[in-house]
C-alpha cells in the first residue's frame, strides 16, 4: 500500500511552475534578438488550437461522471497568442482577455464575470506584468474588487533580477508591497546553470521575520531537464524528468526524488515522487498520473487526470477534458506594431492603462477634435471619466519616438 503524502503536492506544483518560468525568462534573455523567428517556428509546431474544451469531473457518490460541466471557448489572435477564455458554468460565466508586447511576452489578464441581473459584464481583476529592456519582469500589479468605477483592492509584487557573465538569471528576490511598511521581503530564489546551459541548482528561500534574513525552505541539487522539440526550450518550458534535493519544513529534513515520464507528444503521463527522511527507506507517492488521446492528425482530444486513492490501492479518474473545434493560426509571425500599442481596458469606463513604453498619449474624438493630452501617469494610468461615451482614437507617442494610433470605446 502507498502513502500518500498531499503535504508535498501544492508546494511541489508551484516550485515547478517557477521552474518552468524562470527557464522562459532565461532563454529569452539569450535569444532576445531573435525571439521574432523563433515565435514563427514555435506557431508553427502548434498551429492546431482548441477553441472548445469541455471539462467534466468524476463523480465518486454514483461512480459515474457528472452530469454537468465547464466549456471554456478559446479566441486566438492571427498569430496563435490566446486572445479571450471564456467559461460557462452551471453557476457563473467568467471572461478572460490577454494582451501581449511585441515578443508575445503577456502584459496583463483581465477577468469580467457575467451579470445576470443587468445582463452585462462587469470588471473583476486586472493582473499586469511590467518587464525590462532585458525581458525579465521587474513589477506585477493585481487589481480586484471593481465597484463605482474604481478598484477596491490591489496589490504590487516587485523583482530584483541578478544576472550572471552569460546574459542568465542567477537569484530572483519577490517584495510585496504593504501599505504601512512598503515593500517587504518574501521570497528569494537561487539559480545555477549546467554545460547545457540549463539549471541544476534550484534554492527556494523563504523570509523569516523572527532571523532577519531569508531561510533555505527548498533545495534541488540535481535537474535533468528534458529535451524534446529544440525549438521548445527557448520559447517554451523545459520538462524535468529528474528532480532530487532536500526540503526543511518545521525543522525537520527530507530527502525528495521525483521522476517524470512523458508520452510521444511531450505530455506528462506520469510523476512519481519518493520521500525519506533519512535517505535510506524511501515511499513511492505517485501524485499524478494522465493519459491522452489523439485524433488522426495529431491532435490532443481528450486528456484524463486520475488519482490514487490509498482504500483501494489503485487509480480512479479526476477529471476529463475534451478538445474540440480547433483553429489553425493564419499568420505565424508576430505583428509587433499591432502588440505593441496597447491600451486597456477596451471598452472602457473611467480609465485606461496605456505601456510602460508610453510617453505622452493623445486622445481625439470621431470628429478628429482633440479632447485630452496626457504626458505623465501614476502606474501608466489616464483618467478619462471627463469623457462622454462613445468612440476615440488614441494616439501614444512611444519612448523610442514611433507613434501609434488606437480606438477606444468609452462607455
Amino acid at each position: 500500500m502507498r502513502k500518500k503524502i498531499t503535504i508535498i503536492l501544492l508546494p511541489l506544483v508551484a516550485l515547478i511552475g517557477k521552474i518552468h518560468a524562470q527557464q522562459i525568462q532565461k532563454n529569452k534573455l539569450n535569444f532576445h534578438n531573435n525571439i521574432k523567428n523563433q515565435m514563427i517556428q514555435k506557431r508553427s509546431l502548434e498551429k492546431d488550437l482548441p477553441e472548445i474544451e469541455i471539462h467534466t469531473w468524476w463523480n465518486e457518490s454514483i461512480e459515474d461522471w457528472d452530469k454537468e460541466s465547464d466549456t471554456a471557448t478559446n479566441k486566438y489572435s492571427n498569430n496563435g497568442l490566446l486572445m479571450e477564455r471564456t467559461y460557462n458554468r452551471s453557476w457563473s460565466k467568467e471572461l478572460e482577455q490577454y494582451a501581449y508586447d511585441g515578443s508575445g511576452r503577456e502584459l496583463s489578464n483581465f477577468g469580467l464575470y457575467y451579470n445576470s441581473g443587468t445582463k452585462s459584464w462587469d470588471t473583476s481583476s486586472l493582473d499586469l506584468t511590467i518587464y525590462d529592456a532585458s525581458g525579465l519582469p521587474v513589477k506585477t500589479i493585481y487589481y480586484y474588487g471593481w465597484s463605482s468605477g474604481t478598484w477596491q483592492d490591489s496589490n504590487v509584487n516587485r523583482y530584483s533580477n541578478s544576472i550572471d557573465g552569460n546574459r542568465r538569471i542567477t537569484e530572483q528576490v519577490t517584495e510585496t508591497w504593504d501599505e504601512v511598511n512598503g515593500f517587504l521581503k518574501e521570497q528569494k530564489i537561487v539559480f545555477s546553470y549546467g554545460k547545457d546551459n540549463k539549471i541544476n541548482l534550484l534554492e527556494l528561500h523563504n523570509w523569516n521575520d523572527s532571523l532577519n534574513a531569508f531561510e533555505l525552505f527548498i533545495q534541488y541539487d540535481s535537474i535533468v531537464w528534458h529535451s524534446y522539440v529544440e525549438n521548445d526550450a527557448f520559447l517554451e518550458k523545459s520538462k524535468p524528468t529528474y528532480v532530487s534535493g532536500t526540503w526543511n519544513m518545521d525543522g525537520n529534513k527530507s530527502f525528495i526524488v521525483i521522476n517524470m515520464n512523458y508520452d510521444v507528444a511531450d505530455n506528462l503521463i506520469q510523476q512519481v515522487m519518493s520521500m525519506s527522511e533519512d535517505g535510506i527507506d524511501w515511499i513511492d507517492d505517485i501524485v499524478e498520473l494522465n493519459e491522452y488521446q489523439y485524433d488522426s492528425k495529431g491532435r490532443c482530444i481528450e486528456h484524463l487526470e486520475l488519482d490514487y486513492v490509498d482504500s483501494i490501492d489503485d487509480y480512479i479518474p479526476s477529471k476529463r477534458t475534451t478538445f474540440s473545434s480547433f483553429y489553425t493560426a493564419p499568420n505565424l509571425a508576430v505583428n509587433t506594431v499591432d502588440n505593441l500599442n496597447l491600451i486597456y481596458p477596451n471598452p472602457a469606463k473611467n480609465w485606461i492603462i496605456v505601456p510602460e513604453s508610453t510617453l505622452n498619449i493623445s486622445v481625439f474624438n470621431s470628429q478628429g477634435q482633440l479632447v485630452l493630452s496626457s504626458k505623465t501617469t501614476i502606474n501608466n494610468q489616464v483618467d478619462i471619466t471627463e469623457l462622454d461615451s462613445g468612440i476615440y482614437f488614441v494616439q501614444s507617442s512611444l519612448k523610442n519616438g514611433e507613434t501609434f494610433t488606437k480606438k477606444l470605446l468609452i462607455q
